[in-house]
C-alpha cells in the first residue's frame, strides 16, 4: 500500500434525483447512490483563520480513482463520521491524470458544508 492509498477513507455519495412523493406528485431529493473511496486535503490552521474572518468557506482538493462517478454538485458524507459532509464544487472529469500517469487519479474542490442541500 502506497503513501497516497493510506490517505483514502470511504464516502457515501449522494445525487439530486427526482422521485415519486407516493402521491402521484414529483419532489427532488438527494439519494444515496454509492460509496466511493476519496483523500480530502485538510485546510491548514491559516487558511480556516482567514476563512472565519471573511465568512468565507474553505475549498479543499479531493482526490478519487479515475472511475469514481463523482460530478460538481454530488454530496460526500463520511462512511466513519456522518458529520462531515463535502459538496462537490468543480468538475473532476476537468483535472484527471494523464493516461501515461501509474497513477489513475481524477482531482476535484469541495467544500465542507453543514449537511446535504446546504
Amino acid at each position: 500500500m502506497t503513501l497516497l492509498e493510506t490517505m483514502f477513507a470511504d464516502y457515501k455519495l449522494y445525487e439530486r434525483q427526482t422521485v415519486s412523493d407516493g402521491e402521484g406528485d414529483f419532489t427532488r431529493k438527494y439519494v444515496e447512490i454509492g460509496t466511493v473511496p476519496a483523500a480530502v486535503s485538510f485546510p491548514t490552521t491559516t487558511e480556516k483563520l482567514i476563512a472565519e474572518g471573511l465568512k468565507a468557506s474553505v475549498t479543499s482538493t479531493a482526490l478519487f480513482k479515475n472511475n469514481a462517478p463523482i460530478l460538481r454538485n454530488h454530496y460526500l458524507v463520511s462512511v466513519e463520521d456522518n458529520d462531515v459532509v463535502y459538496r462537490v464544487t468543480s468538475d473532476p472529469r476537468e483535472k484527471m491524470a494523464p493516461s501515461i500517469s501509474t497513477l489513475p487519479l481524477m482531482q476535484a474542490d469541495v467544500t465542507r458544508v453543514g449537511a446535504i442541500g446546504t
